[in-house]
């Protein structure tokens, strides 16, 4: 005999920022896909240097990472993002 667990209804309002939720990290995602092959596109090309399209992509990130989180705690998981100070700032001397 299988036993099921029974949810309980999503509430509306709930199921709205759900879906609000999950259309904004689409459209983030999109949105740095398409900066990575515009990217790739300008390096190719020899327009810009690698490290000039690295930086560009650490706002779209970010944001994907940051809606990523939001999710990740509205389901009671949590993560940690530890960044090096000291490494990031050889990478952008260097």
């Amino acid at each position: 005999m299988v036993i099921g667990h029974r949810r309980s209804p999503i509430s509306p309002s709930k199921l709205t920022k759900i879906v609000s939720l999950h259309e904004q990290m689409r459209i983030s995602y999109q949105q740095l896909k398409s900066q990575i092959d515009t990217g790739l596109v300008c390096i190719k090309q020899k327009k810009c240097l690698r490290l000039e399209v690295f930086a560009s992509l650490s706002i779209p990130l970010m944001k994907l990472v940051g809606l990523k989180t939001v999710d990740m705690a509205s389901e009671g998981r949590f993560t940690t993002i530890v960044i090096d100070d000291n490494d990031l700032s050889q990478a952008i001397t260097s």
